[in-house]
């Protein structure tokens, strides 16, 4: 099975939808889960490239230097002729649709536009 975060305010409420869940698991679909976690997350969660929030999502920091340095790699492959601007466009697409998903306002405006950009 995927991995996957439940959010909930209240400790007693993941606990019985936990144990909900791990029933269902056995019982319909014969299977088990690995360990599971209940924890506070103030901090986020780190997530699938991401660094998960109750009420957001943001790039992780290596999602987001990985995204950053491989956007600045197309960049100078477009502008020295390297590569076609169909192709930097095929290939930024991946980056900016994986990073879209995320809260990256300030991303946006402190690498985007100071470099003449678009928005995400």
């Amino acid at each position: 099975m995927d991995d996957m975060l439940i959010f909930n305010m209240e400790k007693e409420e993941l606990l019985k939808l936990n144990r909900e869940i791990k029933d269902f698991l056995l019982s319909e679909l014969g299977l088990s889960l690995k360990v599971d976690q209940i924890n506070r997350n103030k901090l986020g969660i780190p997530f699938l490239g991401y660094r998960v929030f109750f009420h957001s999502l943001r790039l992780s920091p290596v999602s987001k230097k990985q995204f950053i340095s491989k956007w600045y790699e197309l960049n100078e492959l477009l502008h020295q002729d390297f590569i076609s601007e169909q192709a930097y466009c095929r290939r930024t697409n991946a980056l900016f649709s994986f990073a879209q998903k995320a809260n990256v306002e300030t991303l946006q405006k402190r690498y985007f536009c100071q470099y003449g950009g678009a928005l995400l």
